[in-house]
């Protein structure tokens, strides 16, 4: 059951199929460009002179999509951002492509739940509590249903509203949580208000969030958080679901936080051809990314 626990159910049973079914992955996942597999698209900005450390970010992201063509029969499609305000260092690949957020949207569930609890006077439940641990730390599918409806997509929408998330869309139809639209741009600006203070989420909320994601089961906790420094606190949610003709959706967003010095790093993925092809796909650029950014000094 550990293994189906970031798999929504429709996308599941998506896997039965045919080729000629509607593409679940959004817009572009019936072809997978070389431009988007390799990285080749990669930029990296820095405002604080940090022009060294953007160079070696935008070649190593290139590295990490760079497969051996022996090693993987089949190219994924690849979102990446990284955000390090504290060096003031950004690095987008196609960050405003759509992907389906299978569960990484679990993480946007429990925000949009904080703010509905909020603006109704009220702290949440003990039931809303037990669901919202099994969905994060276990990526609970019956849990993340439930609190779904329990949030309901008005609710949801006021907080995309409220995050300024525009380039994330809710599914249609509405009880399909995993097909909810997701870019790399939306998922780092998140992240962002899980780690700084915004007028979004209260301090408490924030810290609530922030301590599953921490407390994720060892068996969930792979993707963006391989090779963080042992200084920083990681804070996840992953994604993975597969679909015949389309390949395995794995996707893998994070926070790394450090007495002030904090950073974030999304990936987003589809057309993997396994589960394990699109984890180690993740892993190869978050090693290279957090090593690069542990290495760095000063702001």
């Amino acid at each position: 059951m550990a293994a189906l626990a970031g798999c929504l159910a429709l996308a599941c049973a998506l896997t039965t199929t045919s080729a000629a079914a509607a593409d679940p992955f959004g817009q572009h996942a019936a072809s997978a460009p070389q431009a988007l597999a390799t990285g080749a698209g990669t930029v990296c900005h820095t405002w604080k002179h940090h022009t060294g450390l953007a160079s070696r970010l935008a070649a190593d992201i290139r590295a990490g999509l760079r497969w051996p063509r022996r090693k993987s029969k089949r190219t994924a499609v690849v979102s990446v951002e990284v955000d390090d305000r504290y060096l003031g260092v950004e690095c987008w690949l196609h960050a405003q492509q759509h992907f389906s957020s299978a569960s990484v949207v679990k993480a946007t569930i429990l925000a949009a739940l904080l703010v509905k609890a909020r603006e109704q006077h009220r702290a949440l439940t003990p039931a809303e509590r037990s669901l919202v641990r099994a969905m994060i730390t276990r990526s609970s599918i019956p849990a993340a249903n439930a609190l779904w409806v329990d949030v309901g997509i008005p609710a949801l929408q006021h907080f995309l509203d409220l995050a300024h998330m525009r380039e994330t869309f809710l599914p249609n139809p509405p009880g399909v949580w995993g097909l909810t639209q997701i870019t790399a741009h939306d998922e780092t600006a998140f992240l962002w208000l899980l780690m700084k203070p915004n007028t979004v989420l209260t301090g408490p909320e924030r810290r609530y969030e922030l301590r599953l994601m921490h407390e994720v089961v060892p068996w969930q906790s792979w993707g963006v958080r391989a090779g963080a420094p042992s200084r920083f606190t990681w804070h996840i949610k992953n994604g993975w679901t597969p679909s015949r003709p389309f390949g395995w959706l794995i996707n893998s967003i994070g926070g790394f936080t450090d007495s002030g010095r904090d950073y974030t790093i999304v990936v987003l993925t589809h057309s993997n051809l396994n589960k394990r092809h699109g984890i180690t796909t993740i892993e190869r650029v978050a090693t290279r990314v957090n090593h690069d950014l542990a290495a760095a000094t000063g702001p």
